[in-house]
């Protein structure tokens, strides 16, 4: 039993398939209390006496199931609780709690994040902590430190050839400052997806040449928005654009966010840290006194050990 889950969890583990591991994990650590709590039974069991020297097997199980789960979930009072509500006896709690700490301190010795944080890990996933994993203080830290720069942005009436570019340049980004010309600065005026500009990109009838102004027929919002959600394009969809649309431009006033939260180059980390977690962000323009974009925050910035990496590089000091 022992073998054939560790070997089935291990395989299993972080895999396509409809299988989780806490079953698996809570036999292997029941399997292994059980193996020690033979080997105590042979080596100081005294199966005639009473019940105060008689040691059993079954509560070493207990323990040893508890210890191997929180070791992997890194989970101590909720563990030591669902192990007292299955076992349902209390003079096992300073035990039970004792393996429990044991295993959660041995765990973080080994590694520092569990299982489950280094699959979410692999995977890319962006899951922020509700505390920045920091010994120092994150107030004297500005977003200026972390954020992504120079900001690729897109003007407010790009031509396709220039939205095609900007796309194929910057294959990992999701979102793109728009700006405007404000009195000979370039100033931040919203923000764009990536999958709206391949699909107005896609859409000729958004198209309009130089000496011509915005068509009269646009895709409105609510259309581009439904086909954002169904339509799910690549960059591919820009290669059949070639250069004879140079003349070819896109008004992008009506698909802009204008209401996006913006911060300064010297807003702290650790309330830009609040913004992502508590309204759930996915970017965070940053701009200078001036308004105009000069870079990009995004939810990988600030998430897990990422945001210490950041801060920790030699041009972060």
């Amino acid at each position: 039993m022992l073998v054939f889950c560790f070997i089935g969890a291990c395989v299993t583990a972080g895999s396509a398939v409809s299988a989780g591991i806490i079953i698996p994990v809570f036999i292997i650590g029941a399997c292994f209390g059980r193996i020690i709590g033979k080997v105590c039974v042979d080596v100081v069991g005294d199966h005639d006496a009473d019940e105060f020297t008689w040691v059993e097997p079954g509560l070493f199980a207990l323990i040893g199931a508890g210890a191997c789960l929180t070791g992997v979930t890194r989970l101590t009072v909720s563990i030591t609780v669902m192990m007292m509500e299955i076992s349902d006896n209390v003079n096992t709690l300073l035990l039970q709690m004792a393996a429990t700490m044991v295993a959660k301190w041995t765990a973080d010795y080994i590694d520092e994040i569990s299982l489950f944080h280094y699959n979410i890990k692999k995977k890319s996933m962006p899951l922020i902590h509700e505390e920045i994993p920091s010994k120092t203080s994150m107030e004297r830290y500005k977003v200026g430190q972390i954020m992504s720069k120079p900001a690729v942005c897109v003007s407010l009436r790009p031509s396709v050839i220039s939205i095609k570019d900007i796309l194929l340049h910057s294959p990992t980004h999701q979102a793109f400052p728009v700006v405007r010309q404000d009195g000979g600065n370039t100033v931040l005026a919203g923000m764009i997806l990536r999958q709206s500009l391949l699909l107005l990109v896609t859409k000729t009838e958004c198209h309009f040449s130089s000496d011509q102004g915005p068509p009269a027929y646009r895709v409105a919002y609510p259309e581009l928005r439904e086909l954002e959600i169904h339509a799910k394009l690549t960059d591919a969809v820009l290669l059949p654009v070639s250069d004879e649309l140079e003349d070819s431009f896109v008004d992008l006033t009506p698909y802009i966010d204008e209401s996006l939260f913006v911060v300064y180059e010297t807003f702290s980390v650790k309330q830009a840290h609040l913004l992502f977690r508590k309204i759930g962000l996915r970017h965070l323009p940053v701009v200078n006194s001036s308004n105009e974009p000069v870079g990009m925050i995004t939810r990988k910035d600030v998430a897990g050990y990422e945001l210490m990496y950041k801060l920790e590089a030699p041009h972060s000091t």
